[in-house]
């Protein structure tokens, strides 16, 4: 009797110390998370969405960490708030470049915006395009760092600040509105969004469309804090992006978050889902389709624009400011540094270069086609294919051309404001040596990079039939190259998984054909059947000692009946204004009969980014080295 009252005795002490031992554990659990703050650049809104839900939806605690997301105060200096240790992580501009040229501490984790939404805005009637600026009243930040793509873009059309009425800006759109001010600096996604809903016409300049194109809302620490803490860096950087694909993904549920929980600014649900919807478009990179990447050269023409600018005197360690584990590899070409060139001379040899290439061409193609009349039957059976092979490399250099006007455009914006920079200067006396010799520099980079489009596109056109051992990925780099232009202007995103190490024997300007005939079909298919969200995807692997090139999109796949027959000359669904049936016909004829190779179609369904697609897969498997 006694032993079963000492046994009750003890289970209900063993319930008692379980209760208590609960109750401590979800009292005391949080005090085990380490505790971080971010400093926002600006006012609560969908700008900051990521960081809002990867706190609200559980990704940061997951983590083990305890976020503060600390609002903008007006008259507060962002670019002090790491350097004075007030928070371990801030948000700030493509301006950081210069912080960090200035001898600051400064590592960029990630830019989540790929293309900054600053701008200027007009509902001026009068006001159609940049020289319309002049003498106008603008309200702008006096922060020459923060607008330096603005500047840069009225530089371009040799307008300064200067030539404007600067005010002090009220950050109230009602002032455009009123008139009491022509212009004001703002971004795409809000201030516009409120002119929509009043139905107020307006006009943007935006320094993007003129060559000028800027990162945004970087997130930022110090070399000191990630050193001291890298595990805790790595997790907060990977559950804020797992936050922002999540906000992205799911427009209308954040959307909500953010007005019941952040909603300082008092904006309506609708409002931040415009917004949303803006952001949307500048957030995911051309090539990866991933969020928060940082690209080494698009970097460095920033730092050149700065330069040109007279903000940066000396050049950034781009490897110190890239963080570690940024999402993003790039695959650009770095040109080398030659001799200072004087800028027309070099444009002008350029452009004879290629009127040259162009005219031998058709001079070429009139002479295969007058000798084709005039030989006999079997000589005519040979250039006809000799012909077939011409009409579809000069539809390739027709695209290319195209694609060349988009990639010129922001080196010639930025050698523009160079020259313009510099007459500026002079003109003032304030033209240094060290900043003719800058400003030479910058040039002359640019100008190395337009010769390197043109050399491209020289080799791709010599016409020359050389079998030679090449590496596939460089061939693919140059591939790139040459149509990067015109499928971002198309919204396009090419998705890449190279190998690095395969060696192909065989004709390396046959391949880029082929590859762009390809690509330029699939893109067809996007913009033909509207694809809102546009990929193509290009893979290269060895299987058993063969070279595969896996090109896919995500445009619904060929059509049963219609799929046997891609590859037959002159056979198109295209309208004939628009293509000619020789491109697949081509490529197959290259790959199969010229590099002993074999190419093959079919349609696939297949996941990426937890969507189902469906696409047409194009396989091109060839011998190696």
């Amino acid at each position: 009797m006694i032993i079963e009252k000492i046994k009750e005795i003890c289970m209900n002490y063993k319930k008692l110390f379980s209760i208590l031992f609960l109750f401590h554990t979800f009292l005391f659990a949080d005090n085990n998370l380490e505790k971080v703050s971010v400093q926002l650049s600006w006012k609560h809104q969908f700008q900051f969405a990521g960081y809002y839900v990867a706190k609200e939806l559980g990704y940061y605690k997951d983590a083990g960490i305890e976020v503060a997301l600390k609002e903008f105060e007006y008259g507060m200096k962002l670019s002090n708030m790491i350097e004075n240790d007030k928070v371990d992580f801030a948000i700030g501009r493509s301006s950081l470049l210069i912080e960090k040229a200035n001898g600051k501490d400064i590592v960029a984790l990630g830019a989540i915006f790929q293309n900054s939404p600053l701008m200027l805005l007009t509902t001026d009637v009068s006001i159609n395009k940049l020289e319309d600026l002049k003498n106008k009243r603008i309200m702008i930040t006096n922060d020459a760092q923060e607008t330096a793509s603005i500047t840069a873009m009225l530089n371009s059309h040799k307008l300064d600040l200067t030539d404007l009425e600067l005010q002090k800006h009220s950050f109230n759109i009602n002032d455009l509105i009123t008139n009491k001010t022509d212009i004001m600096a703002s971004y795409l996604s809000n201030e516009p969004i409120v002119l929509d809903d009043k139905n107020i016409k307006y006009k943007i300049f935006d320094p993007k469309d003129y060559g000028f194109d800027f990162y945004s809302d970087i997130l930022y620490s110090s070399s000191e804090f990630i050193k001291n803490n890298p595990k805790l860096t790595k997790a907060f950087f990977e559950a804020t992006l797992k936050g922002w694909e999540y906000a992205f993904n799911n427009i209308g549920k954040t959307s909500k978050i953010i007005h019941k929980k952040y909603n300082t600014q008092n904006k309506s649900l609708i409002a931040l889902v415009s917004e949303a919807e803006v952001l949307k478009t500048l957030v995911h990179h051309h090539e990866t389709d991933k969020i928060g990447c940082l690209d080494s050269y698009k970097l460095q023409k920033i730092v050149d624009i700065y330069k040109v600018l007279g903000l940066i005197k000396e050049d950034v360690d781009l490897n110190t400011f890239i963080y570690e584990h940024n999402p993003h590899d790039s695959i650009y070409i770095n040109v080398s540094h030659g001799e200072i060139y004087i800028l027309v001379v070099i444009i002008f040899l350029l452009l004879v270069s290629l009127v040259s290439v162009l005219y031998y061409l058709s001079i070429k193609k009139r002479w295969i086609i007058t000798k084709a009349t005039l030989d006999r039957r079997l000589e005519e059976l040979q250039n006809k294919d000799k012909q077939l092979y011409e009409q579809s490399k000069l539809a390739s250099m027709g695209e290319m051309i195209g694609n060349i006007s988009h990639q010129w455009r922001q080196p010639l914006s930025v050698i523009s404001t160079g020259i313009t920079g510099m007459q500026m200067q002079k003109e003032y006396g304030l033209l240094t040596d060290e900043d003719f010799k800058n400003t030479c520099e910058v040039i002359n980079d640019n100008a190395q990079y337009l010769s390197q489009t043109i050399e491209d596109f020289r080799n791709f056109i010599s016409g020359d039939r050389i079998k030679k051992v090449f590496s596939l990925q460089n061939n693919i780099k140059s591939f790139l190259h040459l149509v990067e232009g015109r499928l971002k202007s198309n919204n396009i995103k090419v998705i890449i998984d190279i190998d690095e190490d395969i060696l192909i024997d065989g004709y390396e300007n046959e391949l880029i054909q082929c590859l762009m005939s390809i690509i330029n079909n699939s893109k067809d298919a996007l913009l033909e059947k509207n694809i809102e969200e546009k990929y193509i995807f290009l893979s290269t692997s060895i299987e058993n000692d063969k070279a595969i090139i896996i090109i896919r999109d995500n445009a619904g796949g060929i059509p049963k009946n219609v799929l046997p027959q891609i590859f037959e000359p002159y056979f198109t669904t295209k309208h004939k204004s628009l293509g000619t049936g020789l491109g697949l016909h081509l490529t197959y004829d290259l790959i199969v009969n010229g590099m002993n190779g074999v190419v093959e179609a079919k349609n696939r369904n297949y996941e990426y980014n937890n969507k189902e697609y469906i696409g047409a897969e194009l396989i091109i498997s060839l011998p190696t080295s």
